[in-house]
């Protein structure tokens, strides 16, 4: 389906190690999102555990092309 509608999937993995906390986050998101050739938006879901804790939440960008 993401082919048929010419979005473009993201997944990402990220670590950083320190004497006091590691840190941990990944993500997976939608780019390319629009109508037409007017596609500048994009959504992703990051995940970040650190700690012990864990939290999630939902970003949206938007590309202004410069």
């Amino acid at each position: 389906g993401l082919n048929k509608l010419n979005y473009d999937l993201i997944l990402s993995g990220k670590a950083l190690f320190t004497d006091r906390k590691p840190y941990f986050e990944a993500s997976a998101g939608i780019d390319n999102i629009g109508f037409g050739k007017f596609r500048p938006f994009r959504v992703d879901y990051v995940h970040s555990i650190t700690s012990g804790r864990s939290y999630g939440a939902f970003v949206v960008g938007i590309n202004f092309g410069f």
